[in-house]
C-alpha cells in the first residue's frame, strides 16, 4: 500500500504544481510494520527507476513527527464522523469508498485520492519478485536517514540526515555491508582491501559491478609495513567489493 500511495502522490505532483520535480524527501515516523523495513528500503532503491525521481527517506524520533498533516487528517476524520452520525442509519459512512465520496464532495482545498483494495493487491503481486531473498539492514533502528545508491538494493544509512558520511552502506540482496560506495570505485583508484586474511594497498584496474568485484593490482608486501613497492611480476586478482576497506590517496 505504501508503494501505491507513493506512486499516486508523485503522479499528482508531476501533473499539477510540480511538473519539473526531480527529488523527493520522505518524512514519517519509524513504524517498522509500515515504513522502516527492508521492503520499503528496497522500493526506495528503485525510486529513480520506477518514478524517474530521486529520493531519500528520513524518520522522526519517537513522538517528534507531528506536523500539519496530523491536523489535516484529524479535521477530515472529525468532519466525516460528525456527518456520519447525522445521517440515517442506512446512509452512514462505513466504507473507504463512501468516506472518499464524502470528502470529495464536502471538503474543499484538500485533494483526495482513492486507492482500491484491488489496485493495492495488484501492486503487491507485482512487487513479490522484488522482495524475494531480502536481508534486514543491520541496526535499522539506529539510523534515521536512508539514501539509495542504485536499483540493486544498495543504500546508505545515516544516524541523522545532516551527517556528511554514511554510518553504513549495505546491499539488501547480498546481505553485505560495504565499506566504500561503489560509485567511488573506478580504474586508477588506489584502495586498501582484504585478501587471504591479509590487507593490501593496490590500484583498481577494472570494476565489474554486476559481478560485485573489482580487479586490483597489489602493492607488496601485505600491511602493516613502513613502505610498499610494485613487485617485478604484477600481482593482480579480483577482489569482492565488500572486501575493499577504503579509498586512499595515491602514493
Amino acid at each position: 500500500m505504501i508503494y501505491k500511495i507513493q506512486e499516486t502522490l508523485i503522479e499528482f505532483a508531476k501533473d499539477n504544481n510540480f511538473p519539473n520535480i526531480t527529488d523527493v524527501h520522505y518524512y514519517c515516523d519509524g513504524c517498522a510494520g509500515q515504513y522502516k523495513n527492508k521492503y520499503n528500503f528496497m522500493n526506495l532503491s528503485f525510486q529513480e527507476k520506477d518514478f524517474k525521481i530521486k529520493g531519500q527517506w528520513s524518520f522522526f524520533a519517537t513522538s517528534h513527527g507531528k506536523t500539519e498533516c496530523d491536523g489535516i487528517g484529524g479535521t477530515v476524520k472529525r468532519l466525516a464522523r460528525k456527518a456520519s452520525l447525522q445521517r440515517p442509519l442506512q446512509d452512514q459512512i462505513l466504507t473507504a469508498a463512501t468516506f472518499y465520496e464524502f470528502c470529495k464532495s464536502n471538503i474543499s482545498k484538500i485533494n483526495f485520492h482513492f486507492i482500491s483494495k484491488e489496485s493495492a493487491d495488484d501492486v503487491r503481486r507485482q512487487l513479490e519478485t522484488r522482495f524475494e531473498n531480502l536481508n534486514t539492514l543491520p541496526g535499522t533502528r539506529s539510523f534515521h536517514n536512508f539514501r539509495p545508491l542504485d536499483s540493486s538494493g544498495t543504500l546508505e544509512a545515516r544516524r541523522i540526515s545532516t551527517d556528511e558520511h554514511p554510518s553504513l552502506t549495505y546491499n539488501l540482496r547480498r546481505g553485505l555491508a560495504l565499506n566504500v560506495r561503489e560509485e567511488d570505485l573506478y580504474p586508477s583508484r588506489y584502495i586498501a582491501c582484504k585478501y587471504d586474511n591479509l590487507w593490501f594497498f593496490g590500484i583498481i584496474t577494472n570494476v565489474a559491478k554486476e559481478d560485485g568485484d573489482a580487479t586490483v593490482k597489489f602493492l607488496h608486501p601485505a600491511g602493516p609495513s613502513p613502505s610498499f613497492y610494485w613487485p617485478k611480476r604484477d600481482d593482480i586478482c579480483d577482489v569482492p567489493i565488500p572486501h575493499i576497506l577504503a579509498v586512499v590517496e595515491p602514493p
